[in-house]
């Protein structure tokens, strides 16, 4: 029996050594900062939540104000915008492009087009696509301002952008707070 038991013993050492050579590597030190490439103010994705309050108005009901929350990613390349808006589960709900003065809007299957002047007329208020992406990322002394028809609030500054921008304009209002920023 000591010979049987001792058998034992050396194919579970072996075993343990066959399963100790697949093991995987540990993680990496996350105590260690991890280097990115530099931030591009002129290509970059941020990724945030975003919180709009506007007027939603019927000849029924007459106006409600309709708020909306959705997470959002935007990317930035040079004169492009890109904005997606996913609901709590990670589905896209809307896209939205803006470059050369077309806004491109996708719901679902359904698009829509429009140039700056039929989105005023559209939306009642002009959108300041050109101006966002500058206004986040350039560190200014007024962090709260008056631009292109909108109340502009910028907060914490993190060393490449500001984490939170706040417009407002008559009853319309937009919050979007960046979580992560990537250099694309």
């Amino acid at each position: 029996m000591t010979r049987k038991s001792n058998t034992s013993y050396k194919w579970a050492f072996a075993l343990g050594l066959l399963l100790a050579g697949c093991a995987q590597t540990p993680p990496p030190d996350t105590t260690q900062p991890q280097v990115y490439a530099a931030f591009n103010p002129q290509r970059w994705l941020a990724e945030g939540k975003i919180a709009l309050r506007y007027p939603e108005c019927s000849k029924v009901h007459g106006c409600k104000e309709k708020s909306v929350m959705a997470t959002s990613a935007w990317t930035h390349q040079n004169k492009t915008e890109m904005l997606v808006l996913s609901d709590p589960m990670g589905q896209e709900r809307m896209r939205i492009t803006y470059a050369d003065g077309v806004v491109n809007v996708r719901e679902g299957s359904r698009e829509r087009s429009f140039n700056r002047e039929d989105m005023i007329r559209e939306m009642g208020i002009p959108l300041p696509f050109e101006s966002l992406a500058a206004w986040l990322t350039t560190k200014r002394a007024d962090e709260a301002f008056d631009a292109e028809g909108w109340h502009v609030e910028l907060s914490d500054w993190q060393g490449t952008h500001y984490r939170s921008i706040r417009l407002r304009q008559k009853d319309y209002q937009t919050r979007l707070v960046v979580q992560n920023i990537y250099a694309i």
